[in-house]
């Protein structure tokens, strides 16, 4: 045996990808049309140079064709026995994953975990602007182009879930929905979350507070909902709360601190809606020569791991984002297997960590 018959054969990356693209269309990973360009190459991390031989590859062996401004389609796909068992999920938000809060990047990634136990593919879809849900027949397209056996909704506009909801689309909504949209959801119980915290702000001698929140999304639109409902309790001696939308940012979060500490009724508590926010209100506050809990007390209603290197530890309340995956993933196998979901949500009741950032002015 000669010397050069004992070098191992070195596959390109091109070679690489074209092989697991072929074997995507062999096992129905995808449905009549492959991802966009800008997807795959952000899927697996690679250039569109690189992806493009590799599809020069397939179409070589007529197993796909490009069609002008639309994509490319798939030619030859599996077995309809295969066709038919191949299962997939896709989650759509309007954000860009980069930007997500790390509860949030923690129970997707068990869920999706969870999914390829189960062998089923999954999908993320973020950061698109027609998921905003202003343009109807592109959305259309996109989940034509896409078929999923359920789709996973997270941060998602009023028109698009009214669109998957009118066209019953087989969805699910991680988080409150819009309103006056049914579709089935998993959610925090925020009526429990709110009237918790008015007792506990109350038993500590708190009668003027302030809730704080960027956005005035479903969740909190029944956060506060459920605030007045807690503070409204103690007629003779009820708790104040005001709401505050600050905006996207730290510098709109202070200067609505700033406001809020310059009422003539001023709060001796603010509730933060993210941790994000929290974070920002604690460094703030100090910065300011404000001492947490002795001037001003601070309460997040959510929760994410990077709170507990804070000082003083927040208080808040926490959903075990493994906990949230579980039952996330129990909603979609019975969605995907074409079971009934018994009820439209589904609430899961959080846990109370006290922290240091509350007062007792009792």
């Amino acid at each position: 045996m000669n010397q050069e018959s004992e070098i191992p054969y070195k596959m390109s990356l091109a070679s690489q990808v074209a092989n697991y693209l072929r074997k995507g269309i062999e096992t129905e990973m995808w449905h009549d049309w492959l991802p966009p360009e800008r997807i795959l190459c952000q899927d697996l991390q690679i250039s569109r140079s690189t992806l493009r031989v590799a599809l020069k590859v397939l179409q070589k062996e007529n197993l796909t064709e490009p069609v002008k401004a639309k994509g490319t389609r798939i030619l030859a796909q599996g077995s309809k026995s295969k066709q038919a068992s191949r299962q997939s999920v896709a989650i759509i938000t309007p954000e860009i994953l980069s930007g997500y809060r790390p509860h949030f990047l923690h129970w997707i990634d068990k869920l999706r975990e969870l999914l390829m136990g189960n062998h089923i593919h999954a999908r993320i879809f973020d950061g698109y602007p027609i998921f905003e849900g202003r343009n109807p027949a592109r959305l259309k397209t996109f989940v034509k182009k896409n078929q999923q056996d359920c789709w996973l909704l997270h941060l998602t506009s009023h028109p698009l879930q009214r669109w998957f909801c009118e066209n019953k689309i087989p969805c699910i909504v991680a988080g409150t929905p819009a309103k006056n949209v049914d579709l089935p959801h998993l959610d925090t119980n925020y009526k429990a979350t709110a009237l918790h915290l008015t007792g506990l702000l109350y038993s500590r001698g708190h009668r003027n507070v302030a809730f704080i929140c960027s956005k005035k999304l479903g969740g909190e639109r029944a956060f506060m909902k459920h605030l007045r409902e807690g503070s409204s309790f103690h007629a003779n001696d009820s708790i104040c709360i005001s709401t505050h939308e600050t905006g996207v940012g730290k510098k709109k979060i202070a200067l609505t601190i700033d406001r809020i500490l310059s009422l003539e009724k001023r709060p001796t508590a603010i509730i933060t809606s993210t941790s994000f926010e929290c974070v920002t209100a604690i460094s703030y506050l100090q910065n300011n020569g404000h001492r947490i809990p002795q001037d001003i007390s601070v309460v997040s209603k959510n929760d994410d791991v990077f709170l507990d290197y804070v000082f003083p530890t927040p208080a808040r309340y926490k959903i075990d984002p493994n906990l949230y995956a579980k039952e996330m993933m129990q909603l979609l196998m019975k969605k995907i297997r074409g079971g009934v979901i018994e009820k439209s949500q589904t609430l899961l009741v959080p846990d109370f960590v006290e922290g240091a950032t509350i007062a007792d002015l009792s």
